[in-house]
């Protein structure tokens, strides 16, 4: 069986599906139950679901770096409500580890943002990938890259 067997992550997807099955018809039972009232006021993961309203991330994304070096990621966020946060979830490509997170800093008054990783944080075995989290002041956020638009990560390869 392939899998990460200490997360219970092993066996055939036809083994799940009579439970996910099971539990898509629940939650289109409790949406139908709910009033009309809590479907408009509340996005789901509290990302919004208007478009128009998301906080706007652009990014140059970065392709190829030395390995063994930090790695500085910029942005430039915008949200007619003020950024709260951008957060920079990143890991090596390797798919038994989980992402870390460094919350990106202002640098300057212009929607400028700014993240480094140390390089004792890359290891120069793999390949590295990250991505962006960004909430603005009225709880609306969104990922990029834009998981409708291209891949929802970028990767950098290391320069070896």
């Amino acid at each position: 069986m392939m899998g990460a067997r200490s997360r219970n992550l092993c066996g055939n997807w036809k083994d799940e599906l009579a439970g996910l099955e099971k539990g898509l018809a629940a939650l289109e039972q409790e949406r139908k139950a709910a009033p009309s009232t809590a479907m408009k006021t509340s996005p789901p993961n509290g990302f919004a679901a208007d478009p128009l309203q998301r906080p706007v991330l652009i990014f140059q994304p970065l392709s190829t770096t030395p390995a063994g070096k930090p790695i500085t990621i910029t942005a430039q966020a915008h949200a007619p409500s003020g950024i709260r946060w951008i957060h920079l979830r990143y890991r090596s490509v390797n798919q038994y580890l989980d992402y870390k997170t460094v919350v990106m800093q202002p640098s300057g008054d212009d929607g400028n943002y700014v993240a480094t990783i140390p390089a004792d944080q890359i290891p120069p075995t793999w390949d590295f990938m990250y991505l962006f989290e960004v909430m603005d002041n009225q709880g609306n956020g969104a990922i990029y890259p834009d998981l409708n638009k291209t891949t929802p990560y970028v990767i950098v390869h290391l320069a070896r």
